[in-house]
């Protein structure tokens, strides 16, 4: 199990919950349970790593680990903000995520009030092991009032001490599930709003 006490992120979807490490907090543990399905994976490349939770559409354990910005910036260009691995651990496939500033009209489950800021591409690697379901389904992030968020998507009253955002998988035009990101502290994770403003300004 993990040791660390010092998670940057945590989120909350359903009845799973993640919990993300960045920098000298990372766990070895994790990293562990990655190379024993992953053998190819390279820490060095990784400025953080989350706990294995159940992906509800993959209905497996997922890590996530974060990739740099100079990787980001190479291999998609100026306009992604981050770039992660996806790693699927029953099925031994992987993927690559991509987040970048969302610039289109809001879509029709968006509640009244709140910003979309971000939405994802999922992108499969040459000659590495994909599930093809990650091409069926996109994420969003967005901001918006606690209650309202919660009301809207029928979610328990789970809130950051300093910073509470959201994320929505949609699927065939429907969201699929609804995920809070409880930040206690601020950090380089809970400033989603500071870095859409500056990035959009």
């Amino acid at each position: 199990m993990v040791v660390s006490n010092n998670p940057t992120e945590t989120y909350i979807s359903g009845v799973n919950t993640r919990s993300m490490y960045a920098y000298e907090d990372q766990p070895d543990e994790l990293y562990e349970q990655l190379l024993a399905v992953f053998p190819w994976v390279n820490r060095e490349n990784y400025f953080a790593i989350s706990t294995a939770t159940t992906h509800e559409i993959f209905e497996e354990p997922v890590i996530t680990c974060c990739l740099t910005k100079s990787y980001s910036k190479s291999v998609f260009g100026p306009d992604v903000v981050l770039t992660c691995r996806k790693f699927c651990m029953n099925t031994a496939t992987s993927y690559l995520r991509t987040y970048f500033i969302y610039r289109g009209e809001d879509p029709d489950w968006l509640p009244e009030g709140c910003t979309l800021m971000y939405a994802t591409e999922n992108h499969q690697e040459f000659g590495r092991n994909y599930n093809e379901i990650a091409s069926t389904f996109t994420d969003f992030y967005f901001s918006g009032d606690a209650a309202t968020v919660e009301q809207a998507f029928g979610l328990e009253e789970n809130r950051g001490d300093s910073q509470t955002l959201y994320g929505v998988t949609v699927k065939d035009g429907e969201v699929v599930r609804a995920k809070q990101y409880c930040y206690d502290d601020v950090n380089m994770w809970s400033r989603w709003i500071e870095l859409y403003n500056h990035l959009t300004a």
